[in-house]
Order: structure tokens, then C-alpha cells, then sequence
């Protein structure tokens, strides 16, 4: 496995842990935390539809990465790894008095899913379409060298 393929999983892996421990603190502004930044967690805690919608944003996040670090997965492996990382972030909500699972944080989050899955497999769609024509090139060229 590659140092890249490495990294990716890491950065999969972490996104992910990190949308179910956010999911699960007690207190939904993003504004408290002290990794996020002043301006990002304002942004983010204005409430209404942004509520819901960040649900969305971390979930394609998680979800590109985890399409990109998988080898050889495909579309509907990584949106169903994405989909149950989402249901389990929200089903722990459940068990907390002071958060609320919603309806709306799941249809959100699987909007994300599929945006993100379908990034990445537009991403990584388009590099390995070079790949292959360069290998077909490589290919011919030792043809016609023999």
C-alpha cells in the first residue's frame, strides 16, 4: 500500500471518528470547540437551516474520503460505509438529553453522501482514466520496440 493510500485512510478514518464524537458531545455549537477557528464556528452555529445543513457538509467531507481511500471499493460500497457512519452519529443522539436527532440532520446527511461519493469518483474517475491511457501508451510503445 501506498504512503498516499495510507494518508487517505487516515484522513478517512479520522473524519469519520471525528463526525460521531461531534455528534455525541453534549453541547451542538461548533463555536466552543477550541480546534475550530472564531469566523468557521459562527458561520457554522447561526442555527435554522445551517443546523442542518453542516450535518450535509461533514458528511460529503467523510464520505469523498472515505470513496478515495478505498482501493478497489465501489459508489454504493462507500456510500453505504458513509450512510451507517450517519445513522450511527445519529442514533447516539438519541440517548442524550441535550441533543435531538432529526429527520432532516439524515436526509441532509445522505445529500452529503452522495455529493461526496460522487466528488471523489469524479476525482479519482478522471486520474485513473490517465492512468490507463498512459499505460496503454507504455504498452504500445513496448509493442512496437519488439
Amino acid at each position: 500500500m501506498s504512503a498516499r493510500q495510507t494518508l487517505l485512510q487516515c484522513l478517512a478514518a479520522g473524519t469519520s471518528t471525528l463526525v460521531i464524537v461531534l455528534s455525541w458531545v453534549p453541547d451542538s455549537r461548533m463555536g466552543q470547540l477550541p480546534f475550530v477557528p472564531e469566523w468557521l464556528g459562527s458561520w457554522l452555529d447561526q442555527g435554522g437551516e445551517m443546523a442542518t445543513l453542516r450535518t450535509g457538509l461533514a458528511m460529503a467531507v467523510a464520505a469523498g474520503l472515505i470513496h478515495l481511500a478505498s482501493p478497489a471499493g465501489t459508489r454504493r460500497r462507500s456510500a453505504a460505509v458513509a450512510a451507517a457512519i450517519l445513522l450511527l452519529a445519529e442514533a447516539g443522539q438519541l440517548f442524550l438529553r441535550s441533543r435531538q436527532a432529526s429527520a432532516e440532520d439524515v436526509t441532509w446527511g445522505l445529500v452529503g453522501v452522495v455529493v461526496g461519493v460522487w466528488c471523489a469518483a469524479r476525482f479519482l474517475g478522471s486520474r485513473e482514466g490517465r492512468g490507463e491511457r498512459e499505460s496503454e501508451g507504455a504498452a504500445a510503445q513496448d509493442v512496437g520496440a519488439g
